[in-house]
Formats: structure tokens, C-alpha cells, sequence
């Protein structure tokens, strides 16, 4: 009877382990996210080395991370860029790092406000337009005036995306930047030039309690 007693007890401890150990491994794979999105405040679309081209496109997203709902966002493109094509138009305007907002300045004063801002979001869905520009303007240079036109749009998807990659309804919450429309020419049949962000750059979306 005691051989069965102690035999019992050690067969109870084993299970009562095992039930410990996997509830470790539970804990340890939501803390990691495994199977499913990351929600977050604040959410970010790396812009790094990416590149601002005529006649293309850019779509980026933020990936597995999702927004958290609030009834209010802040919202800012945080970039640098500068020309990396040599003897161009924009090499004249942009030979070294610039800030996106003050390249657009220079181009049309006062003309990058749309580029950060805050969205009152009275539904407390994720899922918002925060920019939706059609950017027009003359790039003056020594050879003469050009013009750059593009159109940027950002914000946070509802569902499926209204442009870009096929309809996924689980991109609800993902925070999208986008510039399209892409329009760079040059003076006198001049080469136009290539933007290209420089490391650091990035769209921010940030969720006010």
C-alpha cells in the first residue's frame, strides 16, 4: 500500500510538471507573437532605401504589426532623401540629404503640410485615410524649370486595400504608405533623376489615449 501511495504521488508531481512546463510555453508564444499579429500604439513604414522614381510605383506596408483602435491619431513622414543619379535635375536640387518636407517646400512654398498631421477618428476603428495628396509642382534649376507631380496617400487599411497587392482581409489595422502617380521631367529633354530615402526615413501613425 505505501509502494502504491509514493508510486501515485510521483505519477500526480510528473503530470502536475508537465502541466506547468506547457503552461510556460503557452505564456512564452503569445509573448512572441507566434501565429498572429503584433498590435501596437504607434506603428511604423520603413522608408529606407527606397526610391522615388519616374513613371513607378511604391507600396509599403507595416508588415505583421497592426494599429491599436483610439479616437485619435497623430500621423508623420519622417524622411530624408537625396538624389543618388549623377548629371540629373534633381542631383541640382537634392545632391545631398534633404528632408522630404523641406524638398517639397522648395519646390512649392509652403506646399508639405499634408506630410504629418492628427486624425480625429470618431468610429475607434484602425482604419483611416490619413494622407490623400495629389502633389503638383515647378522644379526650378540653371537649365531651366521642370516639374514634379506625384501622388502620396497613407493610412491605416480597413479590410482589403484599395490598391495594391490582392484583397486580404486581415490587413485590417496595418498602417500602408504609398506614392504613386510618380511624374519627374526634366528641362531641355534632361534626365529627371532618382530620389532615394535615406536610412532612418519612415511613416509614423500614433495612437492618442
Amino acid at each position: 500500500m505505501f509502494y502504491t501511495l509514493i508510486k501515485s504521488m510521483k505519477t500526480t508531481l510528473f503530470h502536475t510538471s508537465g502541466i506547468a512546463r506547457s503552461g510556460v510555453c503557452f505564456i512564452a508564444a503569445l509573448s512572441l507573437g507566434v501565429g498572429s499579429t503584433l498590435a501596437d500604439h504607434s506603428v511604423t513604414v520603413n522608408l529606407s532605401g527606397q526610391r522615388i522614381i519616374n513613371g513607378l510605383k511604391l507600396y509599403l506596408d507595416s508588415g505583421g504589426v497592426r494599429l491599436d483602435p483610439a479616437k485619435s491619431y497623430t500621423y508623420a513622414v519622417k524622411a530624408t532623401c537625396h538624389c543618388t543619379s549623377k548629371s540629373t535635375m534633381l542631383t541640382e536640387v537634392a545632391p545631398s540629404p534633404i528632408s522630404l518636407n523641406t524638398l517639397l517646400n522648395t519646390f512649392k512654398p509652403n506646399s508639405a503640410g499634408f506630410l504629418s498631421g492628427t486624425y480625429a477618428n470618431l468610429s475607434g476603428k484602425p482604419a483611416f485615410t490619413a494622407i490623400d495628396k495629389i502633389y503638383k509642382a515647378p522644379v526650378v534649376t540653371k537649365k531651366g524649370i521642370g516639374s514634379f507631380s506625384a501622388t502620396f496617400v497613407a493610412g491605416v487599411y480597413s479590410g482589403p486595400p484599395y490598391v495594391g497587392p490582392p484583397s486580404n482581409a486581415s490587413r485590417l489595422g496595418q498602417v500602408y504608405f504609398r506614392i504613386y502617380n510618380i511624374s519627374i521631367v526634366a528641362p531641355l529633354a534632361g534626365l529627371p533623376g532618382t530620389l532615394t530615402f535615406d536610412p532612418g526615413s519612415k511613416l509614423v501613425i500614433t495612437a492618442v489615449p
